[in-house]
């Protein structure tokens, strides 16, 4: 219900930037109780997607390997950009504007690297998607800026492949697959990414993505782990839980899976 309080907030723009999927809707209508009523709540109001024919061609970030030859990952974590981030998307969100800082950092086109570079992207997209409320935020929408920075991510992806998907870097990973996979990019659809991401993901009912116990020791993040409520399963077997989930890591997981069911949903079914 997180959605739903954010998008209370900021006028259900959200439910207009990211419309759920019918099958989604129809999930909801086979909980009862307080479960159903609270999925009902956010997607009845939202429309579904149409996808189709929008993904692009694997060359279209492809064509820039030889750009970055060496294999580096900057040390950009996500706590060193969050207000800013906050503020140009308020703004965005808010009153149709781009404030000049935000010119300036997200929508460098240069490509940067982990949190910095996909909030680069993010702003693009939520940009692209008010434009057309917002016509004189179009001189900021430019799909060559788009390959570039998803051929960076990807090419930044492989590297977190080659180390073996360490737990401080699987957040930025989920990022990646997540709004590249939005924009149709099919060079994320791998199945080995979406086998790890799914092998992150908690096998209890409630599917969040966990806190491992070497999670904090290993380097600084503000993704700090909750402990998540018993499931209706668990209560009736006498059972209560102590796992613990990264609210962050959680969101960016299912975002990843969801871009993939999308794709999987229009190409192989």
């Amino acid at each position: 219900m997180i959605l739903k309080a954010v998008d209370d907030k900021y006028g259900q723009i959200f439910q207009k930037l990211f419309p759920l999927a019918n099958w989604l809707i129809e999930i909801c209508s086979q909980f009862d109780g307080d479960t159903g009523k609270k999925c009902r709540n956010l997607p009845h109001v939202w429309k579904a997607s149409n996808m189709k024919n929008s993904y692009k061609s694997w060359d279209s970030i492809t064509k820039y390997d030889s750009k970055w030859n060496k294999e580096l990952i900057a040390n950009e974590k996500e706590y060193i950009w969050a207000l800013l981030n906050s503020e140009c998307q308020s703004a965005l969100i808010n009153r149709c504007e781009v404030p000049h800082v935000c010119e300036r950092t997200f929508l460098d086109p240069e490509p940067r690297s982990q949190y910095f570079l996909t909030h680069q992207l993010l702003l693009r997209i939520l940009i692209e998607q008010q434009s057309d409320e917002c016509p004189s935020l179009k001189r900021f929408v430019d799909h060559d800026v788009n390959d570039q920075l998803c051929a960076r991510m990807y090419k930044e992806a492989q590297l977190v492949e080659k180390l073996g998907y360490p737990h401080m870097l699987r957040d930025i990973f989920s990022e990646y697959v997540a709004f590249c996979g939005h924009l149709g990019y099919p060079n994320f659809f791998r199945e080995d990414f979406l086998q790890n991401i799914l092998s992150w993901q908690s096998r209890s009912d409630y599917g969040c993505f966990r806190h491992e116990k070497d999670y904090k020791s290993a380097f600084t993040t503000s993704d700090e782990p909750l402990k998540r409520v018993t499931t209706r399963a668990e209560s009736e077997k006498g059972l209560e839980s102590d796992e613990m989930c990264l609210p962050h890591f959680t969101a960016v997981g299912l975002s990843a899976l969801a871009v993939n069911w999308d794709y999987m949903e229009e190409n192989c079914v």
